[in-house]
């Protein structure tokens, strides 16, 4: 149905345009504000229906309408959202819930009438405002559908952990009795019945159970026990729902299930164990069974232990055991001991009672044979190989076993033989031949292949199921030790080495192999080292060596050394291998002939000098000294090895010409017995040029422990001097590194009052050299232009002492044209000497020349406290001559050397 009213506003509209000018009536018509309704409705916080003015005008068909699905309770949300129109108010009408009618904008309506609604209307207003009264009425295009959620009752039934019956909500019941559950349950057992609804919001229940009365019928779990015998319906369940939100309501349902209930039988199993051991029955009759019958054999004295299975306490019970008279008890555990022999005791029973009901007895069918068994005894024989008459070991039985050790060859067999007493009826041999096997034969044959001490030999012998003799058992472990041996053949093998070089074989002889011929060539006196490397475990052996001395030399040890101070051919030489007492082998002895011959001859042998040779100071004398190639031995030939060298000295600066010196003495030193130390009469300086010659090898006179002699060697000049070496490091002498912290000044050097003359060149021809250049003189600092080292660079204290001759010599570059004759100077600094000028009008100007003056060190070069030794190259403003007004002052230091020099006078 479509419900459409008449807005009023047409109306007005109408009554004020009554009698207006149609130009009147236009504006009017745009002043006046046209009423816009909007509503929606929210589910669960979710919009599902927004309606407009157009929604309104043009409503739809109502079988098309949305159908929206609440239960009883639950609630939707209208709200009225209009913005245009200047609305005043609403009216709600509502259908099937606790609201009827509402006009706020927002209303929460509860739905609590069962059934299929239409939701209702809503009418908009706009009255007593500015503009025409209106209104628009709307049908909710909505319909509601409210249910009331169904009380269906679930249950289950438990026999102890056993479902037996089990109904989910909304099964449908059996009504069919014969087609129920039927569980059966002795007298005084009992069944759960549970309650398990969950849907309806159920808020009681109520059991009626058959043949049971129960103690709390509204509980949601109940324990029926069951004392009556007979059969029964299992009875209803009541579930409730009062006092909820819902209507209150009750559903009843049957318990598809019958309940016998009979009387529990007088039954019981029984045990039968060996004395006290419980845990393993040796005999057992199961609950409701006949026992079989059986017989037992026991010791005399032993005892058996009966047991009655049942945890029925209504149960009594008499146990009635024959062990020659009737012993009785009524004890869940009956032990009897058996303390007569007798070849077969039966008549066991025992008398189960409940009141009410008739006896029963069960029989036990049990045979006991009691007797007085012979003793298990072990015993053991070891036989090797196929010998079966000999035994290695034995094993008396009823005798304790003694230790012994039983040594085979691998491959060898041993048989272990089962020599016990008291009738064994079956035995276990496990034995270790690097595994463990097994073995139930009374022989039992173990090869052992595997090299090794074996001590697990085990036997276990066992009487069980005897005809006449009680079940017994016995282990023993031999303690016997069984080493099983390889047994090697001597095998020839050894090596020649000469005693100066052990690791390469002049000769060998490989493990097992025929000796070759071979020969070896020696230098008189050479000795040879023969090494064994035979194998087979000797215990002992025997070297014979013909060296050339008569009788051939002998010896026991494995390493053998033989001088061979005869020249000659030599080639008897043998070797005897032993092996006598050994723990694990046979003896045996064996000669082997080595066809060697070592030819032997005089061979001169010389040493050669390895070393530069150097002039040292040692105490105050000069000293040449060189080294050879291997330790020497002290000179007794004094005159021999003095005239064997010649010492040559020339110093062309001093003008003194060639000249050869008189060798006052030739020594091996003390310390390095390889070095050779030379002193001469005359007087030697570090300036020197000095040569040496050595041309006296003939004589002997100088030689190794082994008579090698020094070889002769041509003129050779020394290499190195004591005391020369620039006290300057290479960088510092060179101005070759930047310094980082005030470039472009030489690392190592400092510039004296910040004058800027001495810069490093770091470009062109002059790179990596200390260039000085001033304008003219008028730049040159008032008082000097001094550049000096710096310790923290390269400290030089302590590098010279008062009275050393010293020579400073640079590299100086003086460009052509330059006249600058004086000047330039060097000085030691802190303390303050050697105030030196260096001379620059006879230096070649234009190329590198090299300049130098020597000194004699006034002082110490040790800085007084706080001040730090060094050295400066200067030039002085005052002293500067051969420079004009204006013209500059230029010039280049390159490898600047300061050391101590002897000058030859």
């Amino acid at each position: 149905m479509k419900l459409l009213k008449i807005p009023f506003y047409l109306i007005g509209f109408l009554l004020l345009t009554f009698g207006c000018t149609p130009k009147d009536e236009e504006n009017i018509e745009n002043e006046i504000p046209e009423l816009l309704p909007v509503y929606e409705v929210y589910h669960n916080d979710v919009k599902i229906v927004e309606v407009t003015l157009e929604d309104i005008l043009n409503p739809s068909e109502q079988e098309d309408w949305q159908t929206v699905k609440l239960v009883y309770g639950d609630s939707l949300i209208f709200k009225d959202v209009t913005t245009v129109g200047e609305p005043t108010g609403r009216t709600w009408l509502f259908n099937g819930s606790e609201t009827t009618t509402s006009t706020t904008k927002e209303t929460h309506v509860i739905y609590t009438i069962e059934g299929d609604h239409l939701a209702g209307e809503v009418t908009f207003i706009r009255e007593g405002s500015d503009y025409p009264d209106a209104s628009i009425t709307s049908e909710i295009p909505l319909k509601i559908n409210v249910s009331i959620p169904a009380l269906l009752p679930a249950f289950k039934v438990m026999n102890n952990d056993t479902e037996v019956v089990a109904v989910a909500e909304g099964d449908d019941i059996e009504t069919d009795e014969s087609k129920w559950t039927k569980v059966t349950v002795y007298v005084g057992e009992s069944l759960t019945f549970s309650d398990v609804t969950t849907t309806g919001f159920a808020t009681d229940r109520t059991w009626t159970l058959g043949g049971v009365e129960i103690d709390d019928t509204n509980a949601k779990e109940v324990t029926a026990t069951y004392t009556t015998v007979g059969t029964y319906s299992a009875g209803k369940l009541q579930v409730n729902r009062k006092g909820t939100v819902y209507p209150d309501a009750e559903v009843e349902t049957i318990i598809p299930l019958k309940v016998e209930v009979i009387t529990r039988p007088l039954v019981s199993g029984i045990h039968v164990f060996r004395g006290d051991d419980l845990d393993n029955a040796i005999y057992q009759i199961a609950s409701g069974n006949e026992g079989e019958a059986k017989t037992i054999a026991l010791e005399n004295g032993e005892k058996l232990t009966f047991k009655l299975v049942n945890d029925d306490t209504s149960v009594k019970h008499i146990w009635s055991i024959n062990n020659g008279t009737e012993q009785t008890a009524e004890t869940v555990e009956f032990g009897v001991t058996f303390s007569e022999d007798n070849d077969g005791l039966v008549g066991h029973a025992i008398t189960l009672k409940r009141e009410g009901q008739e006896d029963v007895v069960i029989q036990i069918p049990l045979t006991v044979k009691v007797v007085t068994s012979p003793s298990l005894n072990v015993g053991v024989r070891v036989y090797k190989n196929d010998d079966m008459q000999t035994a290695l070991y034995e094993v008396v039985a009823g005798d304790e076993p003694v230790a012994a050790s039983i040594t085979l060859e691998a491959g060898d067999k041993l048989s272990f033989v089962d020599a016990s007493t008291g009738e064994p009826t079956s035995r276990t041999w496990t034995i270790d031949n690097n595994e463990e096997i097994t073995s139930s034969e009374a022989t039992f044959d173990v090869t052992y292949s595997t090299v090794g001490t074996f001590e697990s030999s085990i036997l276990k012998i066992i009487r069980n199921g005897h005809s006449d003799y009680s079940d017994q058992e016995k282990t023993v472990t031999l303690p016997l030790s069984i080493k099983v041996i390889d047994t090697p053949e001597l095998k020839l093998g050894m090596a020649v080495y000469k005693s100066n070089d052990m690791e390469t074989a002049l000769y060998t002889v490989n493990l097992g192999e025929t000796p070759s011929a071979g020969t070896i060539d020696l230098n008189n006196g050479e000795e040879l080292i023969f090494v064994d490397k035979s194998t087979g475990s000797t215990t002992g052996i025997l070297w014979t060596i013909d060296n050339g001395e008569g009788t051939p030399l002998t010896s026991a040890e494995s390493s053998f050394g033989v001088t061979y101070a005869t020249d000659g051919n030599f080639s008897v030489t043998k070797l005897k291998l032993t092996r006598n007492g050994h723990a694990d082998y046979v003896d045996v002895e064996e000669e082997f002939e080595i066809p060697l011959t070592v030819n032997v001859s005089t061979v001169i042998t010389e040493v050669s000098k390895n070393s530069d040779i150097s002039l040292r100071k040692v105490d105050n004398n000069k000293v040449i000294s060189f080294t050879v190639e291997e330790a020497l031995v002290a000179i007794t030939e004094q005159e021999t090895a003095k005239a064997g060298f010649t010492v040559t000295v020339q110093n062309d600066e001093a003008g003194f010409g060639p000249t050869t010196f008189t060798v006052a003495s030739v020594a091996i030193n003390t310390d390095n017995t390889k070095q050779i130390d030379i002193t001469v009469a005359e007087e030697l300086y570090n300036s020197d040029v000095v040569t040496v010659a050595f041309t006296g090898a003939d004589g002997n006179a100088i030689v190794t422990a082994e008579g090698a002699r020094l070889a002769n060697f041509a003129s050779e000049q020394i290499a190195s001097y004591y005391n020369r070496g620039n006290i300057l490091n290479a960088e510092m002498a060179s101005f070759s590194i930047e310094k980082e912290s005030n470039a472009p000044y030489a690392a190592g050097w400092y510039n004296q009052n910040k004058v800027i003359t001495w810069n490093r060149e770091t470009s062109g021809a002059m790179i990596n050299t200390l260039k000085f250049y001033a304008a003219s003189s008028a730049d040159l600092h008032g008082t000097r232009d001094r550049v000096q080292s710096v310790d923290a660079d390269q400290s030089i204290e302590g590098a010279l002492s008062a009275g050393d001759l010293v020579r400073v010599a640079m590299d100086i570059y003086i460009p052509a044209g330059n006249g600058m004759t004086d000047g330039l100077s060097i000085q030691f600094l802190n303390p303050s000497m050697n105030s030196t000028p260096i001379p620059t009008a006879d230096l070649e100007r234009g190329k590198w020349v090299t300049t130098y003056v020597d000194i004699i060190m006034t002082s110490d070069l040790i800085p007084p406290s706080g001040k730090t030794a060094g050295f400066s190259v200067q030039l002085t403003k005052d002293s500067v001559v051969g420079i004009g007004d204006g013209e500059p002052i230029e010039f280049y230091i390159d490898n600047l050397v300061i050391e101590k020099y002897e000058v030859r006078q």
